[in-house]
Order: C-alpha cells, then structure tokens, then sequence
C-alpha cells in the first residue's frame, strides 16, 4: 500500500518537472496493475482461507462433530493393555488409558430426562474454593445458579487463600449477596509434599475443600468446584431424587444419610477402577454431604487423610492431590453415584457430545480454564503454558448470557434512582435552532477558548480536564472517567485512580456529576468517593464491549451495553446525552482531529477525549458510523474546534 501510494505520488508530481516519457507512464501503469493484482490476490486468498474455517465449523456442527466412539475407544486399550501384560516395566511407562484397562473401567450412566428444578433450601449450603485467578469461574456459578433457581438463597462459602481483594468480594456479593469469603485456618495441615504435578499445582490452597465439614450448622453441603457452571435442575444431590419435567411434582425434603457424587469421567469415556478402593475413582467436583458425617470424627479422619496423602495407597489415586483423600473418605461411608449429566466433564462433552448440552445438569470446565483469555482477565495474569480450553465458546456464552444479564438487571437497579438522568441544565442553549450540549476536550485550544461563556450550554469534560486551571469557573456539569486504563485497566482486581488526580478533585470546590464505567462501581464504594461525589455509571465493560470498527454498527442506547467508540466521547459520553434529550452536540477542543499531535491542554500528556489521531481509520470510521445514527434521530455532531480536520460539519463559537 505504501509502494501505491508513493507511485501513484511520483505520477502526480512527474508532470510538473516535464520530464516522464511515455514509456515510463506506460511502465508506471504496468507496475501499479501489477502490484493491484498481487493485493487482491493475497485478499482472495485470506477471505477463501477465512470461509474454509468457517465451512469445516459447519460441517462440524451438521455431523455432530463426535470425536470418540466409546466401544473402539475401550478395546483399542484393552488390547495394547493385554499386548504388555506381564511386562511390568513397559507397562508402568505406557499411556494412562492402557494402565487403566488392569483393574478394569466402568463405562458412563447418560440419561436423557428433563428435570423439574427444585430449589434448594437454605438448610443446604454450597461450598468452593477460589482465588484470584478462578473469579471469573465463580462469577459465572453464582449467576448459573441464579439462572436455574430465580429463587435461590442458600449460602455459598467461598474458602480463599487471601488473595481475592475487597473489589472483586464486593463484586461478587453484588452478583449473589448470600456469598460468604473465608479465609479458613489451614495451620493442621503444614508442609505437603509436592511429589505430583497435580499437588505442585494446588498447593494447600486445593485441600480448601475439606473444611466444609467444619460447617455443621446446616443439614447438607455440597462441595463444588469454582470452575463448574450449573446448566439445569441438580436436586438430586439434596433430596435424593430426580422428578421428570411434567411428572406430579413432590415437595423437596433434604436427604440425610447418603453422600451424593460422581464418578470421574474426562480425557477418557470411562471411569478408571482404583486397586486401592476396589471402586471407580469418584470426581472431587461436586460432592454432597449429609451432616451425619460432618461430626468431629469424620472430620479429623478427612484431615488425617489429607496429612497422609503423599503416601503411596494406589498408582491411580496417587496422582491426585484432594480428590485423593476424598475417594478414600467417601468409599467408606454409604454414597450413591450420579449420572455424567451431574457433573460433566468438558472434555467429555466435546468428544462425546460434540458440545451439546442438552440434558447435562452441571459442566466442569477442568484443565486449561477457558476464562484464561484477555477478555475476561488482565493479561499479566494469564497462566503461560497449557493446550488451550477445551470448547471454550461454552464459558464464554454462560459469561456473556448469563452473567451479562444479572449485570443489565443490576445496572438497570442502579439507574432507577430518581433523577438519574436529569439535565442539569434547565433551558440549554441551542445549535441549529435545537437543544445541544457540548463535549469538552482536553486539546491544546481550548487555552485560546473562553469556556466560561459556554455556560448556557449542559457541558461534557473528560478524564484531566479537572487540571484546568479554571475548572470552578467554568463548571462543567459532567466529568466523564471512560477510560481504563485511569483505573488500571479492565479486569483489574484492585482499581485505583491517581492519588494526585484524587486530591485535585477533592480540592475543587466545584462538583460536578461523575461517570465512569458500571465495572468499577464497587471501586468507588469501597474508596468512599461515592458518598463524597455524586457517581453515576454506564455499562461499558468487558467482555460485552465491542469495537464499533470491527462490528460496523453503533448501539447508542444506554439501558444495555454499550459499543467501543474507541474513545469515551462515543462510547460513554454520547449515550448519555442521547438518555438526557440531546440530538445537537458541540465538540470543543478536540484537537487530535486536526494535526495528530499526543497533546492536552496543559502539555501534560494525550488529549484522550477523541482518541483519534490522524491516522486512526477504525477511530475514524466509528466517527462517522456513529454520526450517521446521529443524523438519522435528526441530530448531528458540530465540530466547534478550530482548524479541526474530524469529518464533521463545522460550526464557530462566537456564533452561538
């Protein structure tokens, strides 16, 4: 492109000198035809790679996309089994799924029943463990929860190991309030042995789990993973029972003598029978447990367990950190078995389901974490390493539909406060005979701008305009704080402004109101400058947010989630002075239309009101796609900065 545009350039000014012949002109053409169909070429080839991926994502989903086929799967083991039996030193270095086939293996219970959903009581408690990397995991179970029983209210005890910050334990009370962190003592415990890769990675932060039997207050708990996500109805695992959707339904009495599991069904179709216990080998996921055997004796033969777990007991077992101990505790007791449906595997799902969730009651989202992506984590905090999530699209729809929904009915909470939405100008002057506002920039004209004049106008600031020497003269009405990265970037766990930004703002005797994005809401409440400031949110966040460039459309409507103008001019100013009545909108200082310059006002840094530079084309086109919306709910943009080169119609200020 650059070779076109320095060809096509040497053509124009060619002329001018009087010096190209023909036969130059003629070789220039050749050249430029040339070079034109090599590009399209290359775009061919990119958009028919583009539509094979999609035609085999097709294929895939019309064929069922099922990988395993669990009767050649098996005897394809057994035989390589049975081609080394007897050789011990080969076989103690064959594949996993060989080794399995010496004790034997129990193939997996399926069914297909819709249950009625019945919601547990609040004698019943759930248990997980999380820590800072696992939130967006719990994030996702308490709205899944929230999903299958509108009317949940059991309490959910999260054991951590002190990582998860006040922000995040806010956030997540905000999503479920009977959500309880503790921070258990795990003092018994002391050093573990590391001797497996499983208990170098878990640490004593997996053995979390056992401390559930300390919580003797309630009837049952079921101890689940934080990486797990309900899909439908799992009462059974209280109740003891499973009643088809459309059979006479029965009232919901708890259960208490039997422990309720599943056995461990994941990289392979069956489940492997431990030498040790003489039993299949149960998932540590999900369990049960009725309050008979959570007294001081059980409790201290778990823990005794759990001291003892680096001692060999079997091959199979022995690669297990709790999932170990909990084998040996639950096959001593009574316990009933569930089908895969209550604890489905991911892995399992994709290669025997080909992902289709249709009567799968729970999804265990075991390896590789499908959230380990920079939508929904900060990129420093993504685990290097590892074969990718297994169908990570699942997660990401139960996030994006599930979550995403309880965040619009919370945001939705939040802007039904009286007056959310007032003007704070009663007559505001007009542009073009309309009512209009004006978006303040931080650009370097607006020092040759007397912004106190403006004043009949409801004005819109941004981000460092608070360093404006006049900032209590002028009186912006709205401070807009769009952008993240003044917190510390999306997904952080621990936002904070500037403290020097803080103090300016305390300082001013002039407030006006604040917005910023719903994401940080629980920032502000703990900090306490929500009671000091009057704050007031938009739902721009991730992972929802999506680049109007990339898209090609503009959502301007403030009840949902709104679109990445690449700018918070677009993407959090512009929808809330559409929600306040304003179709005409002044922008004022928005110089990095004009000649690209990284400057503001006061030569401190970028002017990150626009955010577009010269040669910003997607910021460009978001622009002009949004003013197009603009123009078809008869308003439009009018670009009041002089010498601005922004694709917009022009206005003077001394006009107005």
């Amino acid at each position: 492109m650059k070779m076109l545009r320095k060809l096509a350039y040497y053509a124009l000014i060619k002329p001018v000198a009087a010096v190209i012949t023909p036969h130059e002109t003629r070789h220039l053409k050749e050249k430029n035809a040339l070079l034109r169909k090599q590009r399209d070429k290359a775009r061919n080839q990119r958009m028919d790679a583009a539509n094979a991926a999609k035609r085999a994502l097709l294929i895939a989903d019309s064929q069922g996309g099922k990988k395993a086929n669990y009767f050649s799967d098996v005897e394809t083991a057994r035989q390589q089994y049975e081609d080394l039996e007897g050789d011990r030193e080969k076989l103690e270095i064959a594949s996993i799924s060989v080794r399995e086939m010496e004790h034997g293996v129990k193939s997996p219970v399926y069914t297909k029943v819709f249950p009625q959903r019945r919601t547990p009581p609040r004698s019943v408690a759930f248990v997980t463990i999380a820590n800072d990397l696992f939130l967006p995991g719990l994030e996702v179970l308490l709205a899944s929860f929230l999903d299958v029983y509108p009317d949940f209210e059991s309490d959910v005890i999260v054991f951590h190991d002190g990582s998860i910050s006040n922000f995040s334990m806010r956030r997540a009370r905000h999503i479920y309030p009977n959500v309880h962190f503790r921070e258990p003592d795990m003092s018994w415990l002391g050093s573990i042995a590391r001797d497996s890769q499983n208990r170098k990675r878990i640490g004593i932060f997996g053995y979390m789990s056992v401390m559930a039997l300390g919580l003797t207050d309630y009837e049952r708990v079921v101890v689940l993973d934080s990486d797990t996500a309900i899909i439908d109805d799992i009462s059974h695992f209280w109740t003891g029972e499973d009643l088809p959707l459309g059979a006479e339904e029965k009232p919901a009495t708890v259960e208490d003598d039997t422990i309720f599991a599943c056995q461990d069904y994941g990289a392979r179709p069956w489940a492997a029978v431990s030498p040790g216990t003489g039993q299949p080998i149960i998932n540590s996921g999900i369990l049960s447990i009725p309050r008979r055997y959570m007294d001081k004796t059980d409790f201290d033969e778990l823990k005794d367990l759990v001291r003892t777990n680096h001692k060999p007991f079997c091959p199979l077992l022995d690669r297990f950190a709790d999932q170990k101990a909990w084998n040996r505790f639950i096959y001593a007791r009574q316990a009933e078995f569930l089908p895969i449906n209550f604890n489905c595997n991911i892995k399992f799902l994709d290669q025997n389901r080909a992902g289709d969730t249709s009567f799968i009651r729970m999804i265990h989202f075991a390896g590789y974490k499908p959230w380990f992506h920079e939508d929904f984590m900060d990129e420093s905090q993504i685990p290097q390493g590892g074969d990718g999530a297994v169908r990570p699209s699942i997660w990401r729809m139960l996030n994006l539909q599930k979550l995403g929904r309880l965040r619009q009915q919370h945001y939705q909470t939040e802007i039904s406060r009286p007056g959310y939405f007032d003007r704070r100008v009663e007559k505001p002057g007009t542009i073009d005979g309309k009512p209009a506002c004006l978006f303040i920039g931080n650009g370097p004209s607006i020092n040759e701008t007397d912004l106190c004049r403006l004043k009949e106008f409801e004005t819109f600031t941004f981000d460092w305009f608070i360093h404006h020497p006049d900032f209590d003269a002028i009186k912006p009405d709205h401070l807009v704080l769009g952008s993240h990265a003044f917190f510390g970037g999306w997904h952080t766990r621990q936002p904070t402004m500037p403290k020097k930004y803080i103090s300016t703002l305390r300082k001013r005797a002039w407030r006006p109101q604040i917005w910023t994005s719903f994401y940080f809401r629980e920032y502000f409440e703990i900090s306490g400058l929500a009671d000091e400031f009057d704050i007031r949110y938009v739902l721009f966040e991730k992972p929802q947010k999506e680049l109007i460039d990339v898209m090609g459309t503009s959502n301007l409507d403030i009840d949902g989630f709104t679109h990445d103008g690449r700018t918070s001019l677009l993407s959090v100013a512009l929808p809330i002075a559409l929600r306040l009545g304003y179709r005409q909108i002044g922008l004022v200082g928005c110089d990095n239309g004009s000649d690209g310059k990284d400057s503001s006002f006061n030569g401190a840094g970028q002017d990150t009101s626009t955010g577009l530079q010269a040669e910003d084309e997607p910021g460009r086109f978001a622009l002009a796609r949004v003013q197009e919306s603009l123009q078809q709910l008869g308003g439009s943009f009018v670009d009041f900065t002089p010498n601005s080169s922004l694709p917009l119609p022009k206005g003077d200020l001394s006009e107005l």
